[in-house]
């Protein structure tokens, strides 16, 4: 019970810091959020898995805030990584951990190289939690082709995932993160360069197992590629 009140009290002083950025006042309120974020986030990653369901829900909620606001923390993989692994829990978890990836990734007009290595990354971390990256792709499809002729989306189902499947097959190819790395390359020491080299790897792999969940899931996003 301590700890569920303890991360409820959290959730609120979060809410209210992000959704009144420069504090009522001009008292940093924002800025005191931010702080806070960074000092508890891993002890609520701790409480993800805990035994009481209540404390569950509660760290999966405060973890989809954060995902939500703070997309590009350098943690934000690991705590989709969390909520995906909490999704088989209920179906309105699941329905909430969805709604987050959507709102995360699928409601920009212009998606990013560095958006689309996250969900590549998400993708292929699904057949590690036992489940089928195609499915659990194919799931998030199908919501957001529910929700394209609401007011988040200004373009077509099929336009979106045609913008999405080029994105990924041109980090693939080419991809752009990694350019953007090659200059400090020359500068590092071996064994840095090579753990720059399994991180490139690692990209790239999760970017093939995420370009297969699409053609699986959706084989005709991929028919003008070929």
């Amino acid at each position: 019970w301590v700890r569920h009140v303890a991360l409820e009290l959290l959730l609120r002083v979060l809410e209210q810091g992000l959704q009144e950025p420069q504090g009522a006042v001009g008292d940093g309120s924002g800025e005191s959020a931010s702080a806070m974020l960074l000092r508890f986030h891993a002890t609520v990653r701790g409480r993800i898995n805990d035994t009481s369901i209540l404390v569950r829900r509660q760290a999966s909620k405060i973890l989809s805030f954060l995902l939500v606001h703070y997309p590009d923390h350098p943690e934000a993989v690991d705590w989709a990584h969390d909520l995906m692994r909490r999704s088989s829990d209920s179906e309105h978890l699941r329905n909430d951990v969805m709604r987050v990836f959507e709102l995360l990734w699928f409601t920009t007009e212009e998606p990013t190289p560095k958006a689309a290595m996250q969900l590549a990354r998400v993708i292929d971390a699904a057949s590690t939690m036992g489940m089928a990256p195609a499915d659990f792709l194919g799931e998030l499809l199908t919501r957001l082709k529910t929700n394209v002729g609401s007011r988040e989306y200004a373009e077509s189902f099929d336009f979106l995932l045609r913008r999405w499947t080029t994105l990924l097959l041109n980090e693939f190819v080419q991809p752009s993160l990694l350019r953007s790395e090659s200059r400090k390359r020359l500068a590092r020491k071996a064994s840095e360069r090579e753990l720059h080299h399994s991180s490139a790897q690692s990209q790239r792999r999760a970017l093939l197992s995420t370009l297969e969940a699409f053609a699986t899931a959706q084989p005709e996003a991929m028919i003008p590629h070929l």
